[in-house]
C-alpha cells in the first residue's frame, strides 16, 4: 500500500510505502530520535531510511533538505509524540535547542530493523509563551490578518486580533455548505447515504480529484461531503452547492452566525471563482464586480457558465482577493464553528462533526485534543484555518486566523507555524 502524508499544503519531504501489523513500539522512537539527530550530525542514512525511499528521496537530497529546515535552529534536544496512530506510524515534535519544535508524521517498516519508509516535515514552529505574543506575531503579519481563540463555554476570548474584519476565506467557505447539507440532513429531506451522480458540465479545477472521475460516476453525499472538507476537493464542493441549493446555502449563512451574509450573495461555485477571477484577462471579473445582483445572476447562469474549464490560466500573484473571493471575519467563522457544536447532539450533526476531523490541518496532540475539526483554504494573498477544539478538560474551543496580502503571495509556513503554536499553547491550558 502507498500513503501519502499530506496537508492543505505542500510537504517538503513525503513518501511511505508500508503495511501495519502489531510490535512494541520501542523502534518508533529511536528513529524519531535519529531524524533528529539528522538536524546536525552525519549519519549512514541507508542504516535508516528503506531502499524504496531513498529511491523517491536520493540521499543527497534528503540531506540537504532536513539541513535547510533546521538552519539556525540549534541543535534536537527531545521529542514528543503528538498522535500515536499504530505502533509504526505517529505524529510527533522534535524539540530544538533555540526553542522551536519541527512537527513530523514518521512511519517505520514494522519488520526489523525498522527502517524508516515514510517521513513529512512541516515547516518549524516557534515555540511562543503566552497568547500576547501570538497576538503580537498575527498582527506583526504584512497586509491584513485576523486572529481569534473563544472558550464557548464561557464566550470569552482568550485571543483576538481584528477578529471583525471581513478578509477572505478561500476554501474555508466550504463549512456553509456542509452546515446548510447538515441542516437539510436534520430535516429528513436528505441523508448521508442519498446517490448523486457527477455531472462533468459541472467539473471545477483542482484541488480535488473528482474532476477526474467519469461522468455519471455515482457518489453520496457522505462521500462527497467528506471529500471537500477533508481534502477540500472543488468538483465535490460544486456538486453539493447544487445539491443543497445556492438561495439556501445564502441563507445559513446567518443561520451560522455571519453577520453581512450579502458579501457572499450570490454564494460563488469554485468553478465561477476560477473562471471569473482566471480567464479572459479577468474581464468577466470587471464586468461582475459592476453588475448588480440580479446582473451577476444573470452572468452566472449566462456567459460565466459557458467559459470552458481550459480557458482558466492561473496566477501566482494575488488577483483581486479582496473584491473577489467569499468573506467572513474570525468572529464570525468562529459563529460558523459554534454552529457544528451545538447541532452536534444530532444524528446528522455528529456526522459533520466526524467529517471535519479527517483532516488537522497541522499536528494535533490527541492527548490534549480528543476532538479536532478543521477546515482551511488558500489562494495566492490568502490564507485561513478555522478549527472546533474539545480540549481534554472538557471545554470546547474556536481558532480562527486568516491572513490577506493583496501586494504579494502570503508565507503560508509562517502562518501555519503560528497556528500551530497557538494550537500547542491552548493544549497547555488547565
Amino acid at each position: 500500500m502507498t500513503r501519502l502524508f499530506a496537508t492543505l499544503f505542500a510537504p517538503l519531504l513525503v513518501v511511505a510505502t508500508f503495511t501495519t501489523v502489531a510490535k512494541a513500539s520501542d523502534p518508533l522512537h529511536d528513529r524519531i530520535r535519529q531524524v533528529g539527530a539528522l538536524m546536525t550530525e552525519s549519519l549512514q542514512l541507508d542504516t535508516i531510511f528503506g531502499a524504496s525511499f531513498l529511491q523517491s528521496v536520493p540521499a543527497p537530497s534528503l540531506k540537504a533538505g532536513i539541513r535547510q529546515l533546521a538552519s539556525g535552529l540549534g541543535t534536537y534536544q527531545s521529542h514528543t509524540i503528538t498522535k500515536q496512530k499504530t505502533p509504526f506510524e505517529a505524529s510527533a515534535k522534535l524539540l530544538m535547542s533555540g526553542g522551536t519544535s519541527i512537527p513530523i508524521d514518521i512511519a517505520i517498516d514494522p519488520t526489523a530493523p525498522h527502517r524508516i519508509i515514510g517521513l513529512f516535515l512541516r515547516p518549524p514552529v516557534k515555540e511562543a509563551q503566552t497568547f500576547s505574543e501570538l497576538t503580537k506575531a498575527f498582527a506583526a503579519l504584512p497586509g491584513r490578518s485576523s486572529f481569534l481563540i473563544t472558550d464557548l463555554g464561557t464566550g470569552q476570548s482568550l485571543a483576538s486580533h481584528n477578529d471583525t474584519a471581513r478578509l477572505p476565506l478561500g476554501s474555508a467557505f466550504k463549512l456553509y455548505i456542509l452546515g446548510e447539507l447538515t441542516r437539510q440532513i436534520q430535516s429528513g429531506s436528505k441523508r448521508w447515504s442519498d446517490v448523486v451522480t457527477l455531472d462533468s458540465t459541472r467539473f471545477s479545477l483542482p484541488s480535488g480529484i473528482l474532476q477526474t472521475w467519469p461522468h455519471g460516476a455515482p457518489i453520496t453525499l457522505h462521500t462527497a461531503a467528506t471529500q471537500m472538507i477533508s481534502i477540500s476537493d472543488n468538483t465535490a464542493t460544486d456538486l453539493l452547492l447544487h445539491v443543497a441549493g445556492r438561495s439556501n446555502v445564502e441563507a445559513v449563512q446567518s443561520i451560522m452566525g455571519h453577520g453581512k451574509p450579502d458579501v457572499n450573495i450570490p454564494f460563488l461555485s469554485t468553478r465561477e471563482l476560477f473562471i471569473l477571477k482566471f480567464s479572459k484577462g479577468a474581464s468577466l471579473a470587471n464586468r461582475y464586480r459592476e453588475a448588480s445582483l440580479a446582473g451577476r445572476r444573470d452572468l452566472l447562469a449566462t456567459s460565466i457558465a459557458t467559459v470552458p474549464n481550459d480557458s482558466v490560466a492561473m496566477e501566482e500573484e494575488p488577483i483581486m482577493v479582496d473584491q473577489l473571493e467569499w468573506f467572513a471575519s474570525a468572529r464570525e467563522m468562529s459563529s460558523c464553528m459554534k454552529w457544528f457544536y451545538t447541532n452536534g447532539t444530532s444524528a446528522a450533526g455528529a456526522m459533520a462533526l466526524d467529517i471535519l476531523s479527517v483532516n488537522h490541518g497541522v499536528s494535533i496532540n490527541n492527548a490534549d485534543f480528543p476532538y479536532a475539526g478543521y477546515k482551511g483554504g488558500s489562494e495566492p494573498g490568502v490564507i485561513t484555518m478555522v478549527y472546533l477544539l474539545r480540549h481534554r478538560s472538557g471545554r470546547w474551543y474556536t481558532l480562527s486566523a486568516s491572513w490577506m496580502n493583496t501586494e504579494a503571495p502570503v508565507q503560508e509556513g509562517n502562518f501555519i507555524s503560528l497556528v500551530q503554536s497557538a494550537i500547542d499553547l491552548l493544549g497547555k491550558q488547565q
